[in-house]
């Protein structure tokens, strides 16, 4: 019952939230587009505007709220995982935390990396040098 009612108060916030944002969108965007000048519209066929605002509202709608929803429920997954293997083997629950530790000096380690590396290949890119 309780997980029912989390699941409703969670589908319920990321619905309203949803909405929020495709309003504030939309307005922005109508705002915007009103505050124009004339040559704008002379220059800009009706439908490329109808289309922009319609692929805009659409990807705030659709992709965004399933990418939000996928990312909560990887959170929960990935927070509820080491809860669910303590309750099983209790003996697991000392070694989390020094696992944990590692994993972030990992983590921290190959980020710093990875984006040196990039920024050196986009910058020998640029030289003519990296390919």
């Amino acid at each position: 019952m309780l997980v029912g009612f989390f699941m409703f108060a969670g589908c319920l916030t990321l619905y309203v939230a949803n909405v929020r944002a495709g309003r504030t969108l939309h307005k922005s965007m109508l705002h915007n587009v009103l505050q124009s000048p004339m040559a704008f519209f002379d220059t800009t066929p009706s439908g490329r505007v109808l289309n922009r605002f319609g692929k805009d509202v659409d990807v705030v709608d659709n992709t965004i709220a399933h990418s939000i929803k996928n990312w909560i429920r990887l959170v929960m997954m990935v927070c509820t995982a080491p809860i669910v293997i303590g309750m099983a083997t209790p003996l697991y629950l000392p070694l989390l935390i020094p696992k944990a530790i590692i994993y972030f000096a990992a983590q921290v380690g190959f980020t710093t990396t990875y984006f040196n590396v990039c920024y050196d290949c986009t910058v020998s890119i640029k030289d003519g040098s990296c390919l």
